[in-house]
């Protein structure tokens, strides 16, 4: 059934006024007659012989609009509930039951149960009333099951429905329709009758979608084992792009490579621990799962041991490179790793044949940076693998990709693309003019009138900006006009708040910048009691954070900031309270935009434009994509708002009046197809030099595992992703053979042997992990050391030597190591003393008060006056932000890198260096600190 033109109207008026648009007004009675109407096409016997149609988002488009109409007619009232009369509270309830009826009968069962959280559910005093409520809300089954209106008989449909979602005993499926008829047979009111024939339909997508289907796919016990544990988790039915790609599509059952692309909230991770779980069959074998973050890396460890079975050992590897590492061959084993650590793991042992399943999670990340050329150098290695018969599946999963034509090809000939355009959620994007203009734009909705394009506007209606700013990018002016820039954006935020709920995640590019918007949106929030009794984290920032006390402030008034910053216990309790609904707005940088998935009902793009200074630009699709991602969560809401702030600070030739709005119309297009690190020529040269260190690290690394291969860096070359559409790469594989096979400086690293070979240096260098010039400086480095070294003394040297090598990515450190004249207190002769402190498990806090620049600070407020927390000063925190940023990377993750190189080099190091045990060094530097174990925030730039 198409989606006719006036339940399209009707979807984007309902839609329009209920946010208070400028549209041609329909009457909500109207709206409503026009969804139901819609409905009851639905509700006959023979809807049931093609529901699996409806598992389609373009054949069920008439439910998705008759369900959002419905919701939004059911939410239209703005007064409390209290206030309402009896009869419209009832009214209200059936409403909200029609929805999540709509919802289900299309087999969208988060959004059903999203709606079903606005339910009263003292309103619903029927035995009829229960049974749709449990039908369209299968997680809700034992709830309705204890309610006192239920009747004997429909308790039994009831316990006969929860067997099946649990055992999927397809001798059930017709008989649980046919007891269900006969519950709707009984006399019942009018309006109950139409909902129970809705909940037929949605009864006959649980049987379609019921997780428990997947055991008739695989014998195998372990996945039937593993299927059991998801349903444990209440995880009853799948969503209808999972259960087309499974059963349609043939996923589990195909070996060949694959790209998955589903959007945000659509069950990509799932899909993945199913490809998994489903060549769970040999002992002895491993599954990786590869994570770019390690916040996201917790998330899905979380998931993999809740529900792999007895048996399954879980392990994680996070962090820094490890060549140290190793798997144990017992039993079936699931890796979650990094790619940093994925690449120590692979170096120290070749576990190739022993594995069934490769997963890359967000895999656009091969065109980001320097870890983008690493994930992209590890699926090399894994297709050169492929090619010599080993039979493990490589799947690349991304919520954002657009064009994946390449990337499928890059994979191999017989590599397959499952893809679905259906989501839980809607997604709805406006922005907030500076001219004082709210407007809504119909974006990917699918459900836009046909002749509306992205761009197009929905509606728009007055907001006046309380504060006029104008557009600069002389720091100065900047540095003026910021406050005001707060204020707007804070009023912008009550205002969503108000009008659509929340919590709201205002996305911002900087540190700073989270603090200057929380301070300013708590600036008119009232104390809210029961946060100052039920937040935890208000004692530790007292007892142990005290320089935090302005975000305990917040707290209290449902309000926070989140970024790298903060310590790691902070920012996981600031989680806590965003999952329990604590807290009301959270302005953070990318620690929260990627990859965590929490409970935000809109989302604020502050900052539009990305970088400092010269490199600033408005922030790439991909990205943007992302970050609208957070908000709308399935299962917690049924839409997610996306509002631009329309932020005039930066850059003139992005920001100014002629040109705004045209660079900001890029955010929402398609981003272009992903492209490839080593193919961009436009990169700074110091990103160049480490791309091409691992390049040639990557390359010695494949040398002992493919000692068959002629041509390696030929192969290796013709196997990268730039390869698909670019030549960059080869002359990259061919300096880099270059330098390995080259004795200007020595022993090399390989010889040129028909394969090549390593030499013994060589050896040492791949467990290293370094490329070929860094080695070389720590080989000078152990070579000439003849003396026993303090740690801290040790660390300092370190950084006085490799603090700009190319493998090392953090430019405050290399700033310090060059000795740079800046203004950040900590300078190159403090790194000792910091890693005395470091090691000693003192506080940062403690240590950042240390620094005598610190201390011999004149500012009105001093460090030692900010530290308490009484007296706040944006200045200070600048400092301590980066402070935190270099010291944790620098001792948390830098020098214990170049420990274990020490160690893989400790045989030509001088005595002094032979004595030392590197790898205990390494694990010390590794947990004495407070090291974050959190991805760098993508959108934050680093300025003096």
């Amino acid at each position: 059934m198409t989606l006719s033109d006036e339940l399209r109207q009707a979807d984007v008026t309902a839609f329009a006024m209920s946010r208070g648009l400028s549209v041609d007004p329909m009457s909500w009675g109207y709206l409503l007659a026009v969804a139901q109407q819609e409905i009851n096409q639905f509700q006959s016997r023979k809807s049931l012989e093609t529901s699996l149609d409806l598992l389609d988002e373009q054949v069920a488009s008439p439910l998705i609009a008759a369900a959002r109409v419905c919701l939004e007619v059911a939410k239209r009232p703005v007064n409390n509930d209290q206030e309402f009369e009896p009869e419209q509270r009832l009214e209200r309830t059936l409403l909200l039951l029609l929805s999540g009826c709509a919802y289900a009968m299309y087999g969208n069962f988060p959004s059903a149960a999203a709606t079903h959280k606005l339910i009263d559910t003292a309103q619903l005093e029927s035995d009829g009333l229960w049974l749709i409520f449990a039908i369209c809300n299968p997680a809700k089954i034992h709830e309705a099951a204890l309610s006192r209106h239920l009747t004997r008989e429909s308790r039994e449909f009831l316990e006969r429905l929860h067997h099946f979602l649990h055992s999927g005993d397809e001798s059930e499926n017709g008989k649980l329709i046919r007891h269900f008829e006969e519950l709707m047979v009984m006399e019942r009111p009018p309006s109950e009758i139409t909902m129970l024939r809705c909940a037929r339909l949605a009864l006959k997508q649980i049987v379609n979608t019921a997780t428990s289907s997947l055991y008739s796919l695989n014998e195998a016990q372990p996945f039937h084992r593993y299927v059991s544990r998801l349903i444990d988790d209440r995880r009853f039915c799948l969503l209808p792009p999972q259960r087309k790609l499974v059963f349609d599509e043939d996923l589990l059952d195909d070996d060949a490579n694959c790209i998955v692309t589903l959007p945000t909230s659509a069950g990509k991770t799932l899909v993945a621990e199913l490809v998994i779980a489903s060549r769970m069959k040999q002992a002895g074998r491993i599954a990786v799962y590869v994570v770019p973050y390690v916040a996201l890396g917790r998330q899905v460890l979380e998931t993999f041991r809740k529900h792999a079975p007895a048996g399954v050992s879980v392990l994680s590897y996070f962090g820094v490179f490890n060549s140290n590492d190793a798997i144990q061959k017992d039993g079936y084993t699931i890796v979650v790793a990094t790619p940093e650590r994925l690449d120590g793991l692979l170096r120290n042992t070749n576990f190739y044949a022993r594995l069934d399943t490769v997963v890359f999670d967000e895999a656009h990340g091969i065109e980001n940076g320097v870890r983008g050329a690493r994930l992209e150098s590890l699926i090399v290695r894994m297709r050169l693998q492929q090619k010599k018969a080993h039979s493990f599946r490589i799947l690349l999963l991304s919520a954002v990709l657009t064009d994946v034509r390449l990337i499928r090809d890059w994979l191999g000939s017989s590599a397959r693309h499952y893809s679905d355009s259906w989501r839980p959620t809607s997604r709805r994007l406006g922005i907030w003019t500076s001219d004082g203009t709210l407007a809504w734009i119909f974006g990917g909705d699918p459900l836009r009138p046909t002749s509306k394009r992205a761009v197009d506007l929905v509606g728009s209606k007055p907001l006046p900006v309380p504060q006029q700013v104008y557009p600069t990018d002389h720091m100065g002016g900047i540095t003026t006009q910021k406050p005001a820039t707060f204020g707007n954006a804070a009023y912008l935020a009550r205002y969503i708040q108000t009008t659509i709920g929340g919590p709201i995640l205002l996305a911002c590019s900087s540190k700073a910048n989270t603090r200057g918007m929380a301070a300013k949106i708590a600036e008119n929030e009232a104390p809210i009691p029961r946060l100052e009794a039920s937040l935890t984290v208000l004692n530790l920032i007292h007892s142990q954070y005290p320089h935090l006390k302005p975000l305990a402030n917040m707290l209290v008034r449902g309000v926070a900031y989140h970024n790298a910053s903060l310590p790691p216990e902070i920012r996981e309790a600031i989680e806590d309270a965003i999952k329990r609904r604590d807290l009301k707005y959270v302005a953070s940088t990318t620690t929260l935009a990627e990859g965590v998935d929490l409970p935000f009902r809109a989302t604020i793009i502050f900052d539009w434009l990305t970088g400092y200074k010269d490199t600033q630009a408005p922030m790439q699709s991909l990205l943007f994509r992302n970050i609208a991602g957070r908000c709308g969560r399935a299962g917690e809401f049924t839409e997610g708002d996306t509002i631009l702030f329309d932020n005039v600070l930066g850059k003139l030739s992005f920001t100014s009046n002629q040109t705004r709005r045209q660079h900001q119309t890029t955010l929402f297009a398609d981003p272009p197809p992903v492209a490839s690190i080593f193919a961009n020529d436009n990169l700074k040269p110091e990103t160049r030099r480490a791309v091409t260190a691992v390049v040639a690290s990557q390359l010695l690394a494949s040398i002992p595992e493919n000692p068959e291969i002629d041509d390696l860096e030929v192969q290796w070359a013709a196997n990268t992703y730039a390869a698909q559409y670019s030549t960059s790469s080869q002359s990259l594989l061919s300096a880099a053979r270059a330098e390995l096979l080259s004795d200007a400086h020595g022993e090399p690293f390989a010889r040129a042997a028909s394969p090549m070979q390593l030499t013994p240096l060589g050896e040492a260098a791949n467990r290293s992990g370094f490329g070929p010039a860094t080695c070389r400086a720590i080989l000078t480095f152990v070579e000439r050391q003849d003396q026993h070294l303090s740690p801290s003394d040790f660390a300092a040297d370190v950084i006085d030597v490799l603090g700009t090598c190319d493998e090392q990515e953090n430019g405050i450190l290399r700033d310090i190591a060059n000795r740079k004249n800046t203004t950040f207190f900590f300078k190159a002769s403090d790194v000792g003393r910091v890693a005395s402190s470091w090691l000693e498990g003192q506080g940062l806090t403690e240590a950042f008060l240390n620094l005598p620049k610190a201390k011999a600070s004149k500012a009105k407020v001093s460090p030692a006056l900010w530290a308490l927390g009484d007296r706040d000063s944006e200045s200070v925190s600048a400092q301590y932000d980066k402070f935190v940023d270099v010291t944790q990377y620098m001792f948390g993750t830098f020098v214990p890198w170049v420990c274990r190189a020490i160690h893989s080099f400790k045989a030509y190091g001088t005595p002094p260096i032979q004595a030392v045990d590197w790898l205990s060094l390494a694990h010390r530097f590794e947990n004495s600190g407070s090291i974050d174990a959190i991805a760098g925030d993508l959108l934050e730039a680093e300025s003096d």
